[in-house]
Order: C-alpha cells, then structure tokens, then sequence
C-alpha cells in the first residue's frame, strides 16, 4: 500500500468512524485524567474503560484523537495504554484467562461409606494475580470450577494416579477457554469445609508458557499485535498528515 492510498484509507476510517459514532467520549473524562487527584483519575479512567468496551468498534480511533490532541503526560499514557487494548482485542480477541496457581491433582480421602472425591490442590500462588487477589491458600482443594465438578468426569477409566492428573489438566483448559475480567466461582475445601471464591481472570501472560529454559511454548500472538498495532498508528498517522 502506497503512502497515498494510506492517506486515503486512514482519512476514510475517521471519517467513517465519526460518522457512525454516535458515542462521544464520556463527559469531562479527560479533565479528570488530568486531574491532581489520584481517586479522580482512577475514577475516570474506570469510566473510560467500560465505554471502550462497550463501544469497542469505533473507541480505539476515538481514543487515538484524544491521546494525539492531549499535552498531559497521564492522559497520553492512560488512552495510549486503553486504546491498545481496546484494538488488539477487537482485532484478535480478548484472549485466554489466567488465576496464578500452581496445582497437583489428588484424590481426597472421604468418609466411610463414600467415594474418594477428585481435586486440585493449590501448591503455588504467584503474587500480584487473581489468585492472590481473591486470598486463595496454599492446600487449598479446587473441587469445581462454576458447573465443572471434577467428581463427575468420565475418567474413572484411569488408573488413580492418572486421575488427579487429567483433573489438573481439564481445570487448565477451562480456565483458558474464560477470558480476561470474566468471573469464575471456585469450590474449595479448607480445613474441611466448603467454601466459594470469586475469582476475576486476567489476561495469560505470556511467560506463563515459557518452557524451563526460557523458550516459549504458544503462538507468537505478541509480535502480530505488535506489528498490527504499528501499522495501524502508521495509517492514522497519516490520516492526520
């Protein structure tokens, strides 16, 4: 593509975008992004989130024109920072969650008269996520996950020490299917009770599939994000030229 039909395209998408809006940016959001006051600038930058999501279309390009118009170096970071996050999600997904544990599968001892009951006990807790957040424990017994109850998954087949081991593993694979800021419920067993957990997901890192000598094992979603989110600024860019 030409600078000149880049030219063209990025004038034509703003134009098109302001068109089609009729959603402007929420009200004295920026002032409060500017503001001196850290709960006012947390306050709107909430605010600014849940508008980009919900008008997640059109808001990176709209964000674009706030953090090139803006002079204050919050405000320049807070919309660059949302508008990347807003366009990397529309165009490749919001991608898998994450809780930051660490997990063994077992087979809890039960009752007399009762089977044992599959689960996956929490061995490690990264600081700084989910897991952490919602005050999860070590020892604690992940017995379902929402409506996943791992007593009733067709794996009794398994020898017992391949039992625990496939839970863990269809517990990975449900939390990757979630997505960042979806809320699951954990139903743990500590100390011998019941209890439930809310956890909100984030976004899985990407060191999390690092292998033990630091190859990663995924997809290098990173660099075509990179590479589209350059190109995009590259046609706006030119757009405002």
């Amino acid at each position: 593509m030409t600078w000149c039909l880049k030219n063209v395209y990025a004038a034509l998408l703003l134009l098109v975008v302001s068109a089609a809006m009729g959603a402007e940016l929420p009200k004295d959001v920026m002032a409060k992004l500017a503001s001196d006051q850290y709960e006012v600038r947390e306050a709107a930058y909430s605010t600014l989130k849940k508008w980009s999501q919900k008008h997640i279309k059109t808001s990176p390009e709209m964000l674009y024109k706030a953090w090139s118009k803006s002079q204050d170096p919050e405000v320049k970071t807070r919309c660059f920072a949302l508008m990347k996050r807003v366009l990397i999600q529309r165009k490749f997904g919001k991608g898998m969650g994450f809780v930051g544990i660490g997990m063994n599968g077992l087979l809890v001892p039960a009752k007399a008269g009762e089977k044992p009951r599959l689960g996956v006990r929490i061995s490690f807790i990264r600081p700084g996520t989910p897991a952490e957040k919602a005050e999860l424990m070590l020892g604690d017994v992940i017995v379902a996950v929402d409506a996943l109850d791992f007593s009733k998954l067709s794996i009794t087949k398994l020898p017992r020490d391949r039992q625990g081991e496939e839970a863990v593993l269809r517990f990975g694979a449900y939390i990757r299917s979630k997505h960042p800021d979806d809320v699951i419920t954990l139903h743990l067993l500590r100390g011998g009770k019941m209890i439930d957990k809310k956890v909100t997901l984030i976004k899985r890192p990407r060191w999390a599939d690092m292998d033990p000598f630091g190859r990663y094992q995924g997809d290098d979603d990173e660099k075509k994000q990179e590479e589209f989110l350059n190109q995009w600024l590259e046609e706006m860019n030119a757009g405002d030229s």
